[in-house]
């Protein structure tokens, strides 16, 4: 084990931040914490990408083969197109994906919330099956009269339940995400594990598959 790079996949251009309206960020690419899921040997992420330098902006949901980083058949997910709640439609350009992953049951859960409370963002919690990413079911929050303020902070699972906590998200201090991912070997415990982060960054963003 000497932390060598397994596998590494760029899954997009990730959003400039002078294209995003209030947020602190340089790049916007990969925030929330991914999650695997064991049984199937995937690993699940949102990445905020861009196909025009800025101007148009999506939120893919995507399923890559844990052992390869191949992205699995099917996938991604196109939020903006699949999610639509109660006559409102998500819009990529306002939202932000800052929660972890959670997988409860079958269902991959990611939740959003805005940039900095700024524009006419909600909460949404979209909820895919891991086979078959062709169904999503969604949540949204109602709005304040400010139109905003009300988000998906955290989605913590517990056996077989999710819990959703609202909030509303003030970024303390500017940073950058971008879309390049990476696996590696951890060295730095007894037990092997692996270890996901963003190659672009000085920081790691967390120990998500300790038994992959």
């Amino acid at each position: 084990m000497d932390g060598s790079i397994i596998w590494q996949r760029n899954v997009g251009p990730p959003v400039p931040g002078d294209h995003l309206n209030c947020s602190l960020f340089d790049l916007m690419g990969i925030l929330g914490t991914p999650i695997v899921d064991l049984a199937s040997r995937a690993l699940f992420l949102d990445a905020m990408t861009t196909p025009d330098g800025g101007t148009t902006k999506k939120h893919f949901i995507l399923s890559l083969n844990a052992d390869t980083g191949d992205i699995n058949s099917g996938w991604p997910v196109d939020v903006e197109a699949m999610a639509k709640y109660n006559g409102m439609t998500f819009t990529a350009a306002i939202q932000q994906q800052r929660p972890a992953l959670s997988i409860v049951g079958n269902i991959l859960y990611v939740g959003y919330g805005g940039l900095s409370d700024c524009l006419l963002y909600r909460g949404w919690l979209v909820g895919v099956p891991i086979d078959n990413p062709a169904s999503v079911t969604v949540w949204a929050s109602d709005s304040l009269p400010t139109g905003s303020d009300l988000l998906v902070w955290c989605s913590c699972s517990a056996r077989n339940s999710l819990t959703v906590s609202p909030h509303r998200l003030k970024p303390a201090v500017a940073a950058k995400t971008t879309t390049s991912f990476a696996v590696v070997e951890d060295t730095s415990e007894s037990l092997t594990s692996k270890v996901f982060f963003d190659t672009s960054l000085d920081y790691n963003l967390g120990k998500i598959g300790s038994n992959l």
